[in-house]
């Protein structure tokens, strides 16, 4: 059975978590983005209540964007460093195909999870459900690109699915974290490419609200 830790700092509330053996722990950092100064001891203390420690787990799964600079620099850093001291492989995840992933979209559908920056700004990526229900990125969107699927949903949304028997688009509600830790633990069991610490690429957003 795999067992994983996993960072996200690229939304507010910031939250770290391990799971293993039908087991999860999740937990949010105080001070949101800016609980760097405890994002490790808080992380390590999930890991143990899992039974396990760092160095016996399959892979450190961090988010590494779309955020922002300041909640981003913290995850990555802190990722990178347990990956020195530990070995404990690297895996570097966007946050919105977490949320793809978790969403338990259908076969032929497609998921667009939105992420919101100031003035209006949006960040999305488009994902497609196969045969298998694996979900693969189909590519970013431009702001006028999503105008459609934006145009049939509610304000505010943070997931949108079109596809199935109608094709017409319609709004999901937006896995939590405990749906994105285990769907972070799938990647890993399905083979996701390990990174090496030196080569963790954040992807920041200018003014991301998350």
């Amino acid at each position: 059975m795999a067992a994983i830790a996993l960072i996200d700092t690229s939304r507010l509330p910031a939250w770290v978590g391990a799971a293993a053996a039908g087991e999860a722990r999740l937990a949010e950092l105080a001070g949101g983005r800016r609980g760097g100064d405890r994002l490790i001891s808080t992380l390590l203390a999930c890991v143990g209540e899992v039974g396990l420690d760092l160095a016996r787990l399959d892979a450190l799964v961090v988010v590494v964007g779309p955020g922002s600079f300041t909640g981003l620099r913290a995850g990555v850093a802190a990722a990178q460093g347990l990956g020195r001291a530990s070995g404990v492989a690297l895996v570097g995840v966007s946050g919105l195909e977490l949320v793809a992933r978790a969403s338990g979209g259908l076969p032929g559908q497609w998921l667009l999870p939105l992420g919101a920056g100031r003035h209006g700004r949006l960040y999305g990526c488009l994902y497609r459900v196969d045969e298998q229900r694996v979900v693969h990125a189909a590519g970013a969107l431009a702001e006028q690109e999503m105008a459609a699927w934006r145009a049939a949903a509610p304000a505010g949304c943070s997931l949108l699915l079109a596809g199935g028997a109608t094709g017409e688009i319609a709004t999901l509600p937006s896995p939590g974290p405990a749906a994105r830790l285990l769907a972070a633990l799938a990647l890993v069991v399905a083979g996701a490419a390990t990174t090496p610490p030196p080569a963790l690429q954040p992807l920041y957003v200018r003014g991301w609200l998350g």
